[in-house]
């Protein structure tokens, strides 16, 4: 077996030294060979008897017995004489685990009150097993740090005869089945109870008289606290008096500690010798120097309550009574457990599933459930303190910046038509033309009697008929006026486009060679570029859109494809579109495609700033709760 060491700080002065009782011993092998015959059946008692033995033998300081058999934790505590101002139980714990995890002989040196004193910790192990059930562990005074190695050896030995002479496994003796029976047994009389609270009062009472007790207080462990349910004497307990603000304190001392808690004054060997924790101290120094005692109940190592006694100066606790004490209140878990889950109302049973849930998942463990809380948790803090940019979509459609409506400017005949919708055009471009044959035959017809109108009024002039000369010089007026007026008919019947652009609508193949009336749409033309959407933003939305607000518009097209865009104009007033009322505004897009023409349908989603992520989210459910139950 191999062993560590760990040592603090030593001296070469000599220290007065005590003998120490030789592990090895034949009187200590008879003793724990004559333990293991009487205790054949039962290894609980086993380790107990075996321990005290060691303990004394080796003249122990202090001493910590630490196992666990058959589902039952063991613990047991032996002390000489108190190290002031050394703290015995840190030192000793951070040993003891070292012992139980390496599985080894553990030891650790200090020089204390010019004196050396060794902690040296061991294993226990079922016989022909390797893995350890728990330990002991002893502080023991030295001679000096050398001897610190043939100490190690005896306590091999001590260790070795130990694990040779255990009991064999599944002998329990009758201790485990007594066990089980009391559970059971404390489960039917606490069927009597129709509350946790009166099975505490009824407990704290009873071991009060029966262990002629001054007082005895039980509390339960909640969320890592105590909370006192019963006071013997007491029917009414207020939590903030003095008294019970210490009682507990020292309770919770007991459950930051796990173990059982003892301070008062030792008068021989059979009263069990006094712990150096600070709460239980106070207790006991306030309380006149009674007795005082803190005993974890506990179920699967867990402990769930807390149970505090305190006896006259007079009259401290011994080792038996302890032991009694804690073997009956060991079988009562059950039904204090049983009694609480019962005594929970509903909202009480779902808030501590809850936490204990939680506390569940982070303090496990499972690394994935860790994972996943953590994950949880993240995005709670982030629901709740988080802040997002608030970017609502609404539906829109595309129209043009400017539209060219072409019409007939008069009655007649379409002779060509160049463009259909869907072709580009450009400025100049003849979209369509007019039959002018007629016009143009008109317009030759006048100008031949302007000519002979002119000769007509220069002979006129020339015979001294001045009379004659002014009315043909009306009649030349006149017919100037209409060859104006078909000149301009002639230069509208042939129809070009205003500025580059799209033919939007009107195909007018079908209609050569028909007469239109004056008046009649016949094309529209769209701008290439400088295109709108119009947005239909629903009521709800209005008083977070704004003028100059961006964003972006997804067209019906390119579903893929993202325009930014800027709300350059939004109406003061409601109007009906599609059944529903909107504010309809209008948005300049910063570059468009060839797939983004007129009329094409898509969503804008606009940037309005940032909002709390639990508004966003939740903001219909709101909305919808204040205008129905105005809130």
């Amino acid at each position: 077996m191999t062993t560590t060491s760990q040592t603090q700080q030593t001296s070469p002065e000599t220290p007065i030294a005590v003998p120490i009782a030789a592990p090895a011993k034949p009187s200590l092998a008879r003793i724990i060979q004559s333990i293991a015959q009487t205790r054949s059946s039962d290894q609980v008692a086993y380790c107990n008897d075996c321990f005290y033995a060691i303990a004394d033998r080796m003249d122990a300081q202090w001493a910590n017995l630490d196992v666990q058999i058959g589902g039952r934790s063991i613990q047991r505590e032996f002390h000489g004489i108190d190290l002031d101002g050394c703290n015995i139980a840190m030192i000793a714990d951070e040993v003891a685990s070292k012992t139980r995890i390496d599985n080894t002989i553990t030891s650790w040196l200090i020089e204390h009150a010019g004196q050396h004193f060794g902690f040296f910790s061991f294993p226990i192990h079922e016989q022909g097993e390797s893995t350890n059930i728990g330990s002991i562990t002893m502080v023991l005074q030295l001679p000096d740090p050398s001897t610190e190695e043939s100490v190690k050896s005896s306590i091999t030995q001590i260790s070795d005869l130990l694990s040779q002479n255990f009991p064999a496994f599944g002998q329990h003796g009758n201790t485990a089945d007594d066990s089980e029976e009391k559970k059971i047994d404390s489960v039917i009389k606490a069927s009597n109870f129709t509350t946790l609270r009166e099975l505490c009062y009824e407990l704290t009472n009873a071991f009060c008289s029966k262990l002629e007790c001054q007082q005895v207080s039980m509390g339960m462990v909640q969320r890592g606290r105590v909370k006192m349910l019963a006071v013997s004497g007491l029917d009414l307990i207020t939590e903030n008096s003095p008294a019970i603000i210490e009682i507990r304190q020292a309770m919770e001392e007991c459950l930051d500690h796990g173990k059982r808690i003892v301070v008062q004054h030792a008068r021989d060997e059979n009263h069990v010798p006094a712990d150096s924790f600070l709460l239980h101290r106070d207790w006991h120094n306030q309380s006149g120097g009674t007795a005082v005692c803190s005993i974890p109940l506990k179920q699967d190592g867990k402990t769930v309550a807390v149970f505090s006694l305190q006896r006259r100066l007079e009259d401290p606790f011994t080792h038996t009574n302890l032991a009694k004490t804690e073997e009956t209140l060991e079988s009562f878990v059950p039904a204090i457990e049983l009694l609480k889950k019962a005594d929970r109302n509903l909202r009480t049973h779902a808030k501590q599933s809850f936490h204990e849930q939680v506390i569940g998942t982070f303090t496990g463990k499972n690394l994935k459930k860790k994972t996943v809380g953590f994950c949880l948790l993240g995005m709670i803090a982030w629901f709740v303190l988080g802040w997002m940019p608030f970017r609502p979509t609404v539906p829109c459609s595309v129209q043009p910046a400017q539209m060219q409506h072409l019409v007939a400017p008069f009655d007649g005949t379409i002779a060509n038509v160049h463009f259909v919708p869907g072709d580009e055009v450009k400025l100049g471009d003849v979209i369509l033309e007019f039959d002018l044959k007629q016009l143009e035959l008109e317009k030759i017809s006048l100008q031949k009697q302007v000519q002979g109108k002119q000769i007509a009024r220069d002979l006129a002039i020339v015979e001294n008929k001045m009379v004659n000369a002014a009315v043909l010089d009306a009649e030349l007026s006149l017919l100037n006026t209409r060859i104006e007026q078909v000149t301009r008919r002639l230069d509208m019947g042939v129809v070009k486009a205003e500025f580059d652009g799209i033919v939007f609508a009107g195909d007018l193949r079908a209609e050569i060679g028909q007469v239109v009336p004056t008046g009649k749409p016949l094309m529209k033309i769209a701008p290439s570029k400088n295109k709108l959407i119009r947005l239909e933003i629903p009521q709800n939305l209005a008083a977070h859109i704004n003028k100059g607000d961006r964003g972006s518009f997804a067209p019906g097209s390119q579903p893929g494809k993202r325009i930014s865009c800027r709300i350059t104009q939004v109406t003061p007033s409601v109007s009906p579109v599609n059944g529903r009322s909107v504010l309809l505004a209008e948005a300049e897009l910063d570059s468009t495609s060839a797939h983004v023409v007129g009329g094409i349908e898509g969503v804008a989603r606009i940037n309005t700033g940032w909002q709390p992520v639990w508004w966003i989210t939740s903001r219909k459910l709101i909305d919808g709760l204040r205008m129905g139950f105005w809130l």
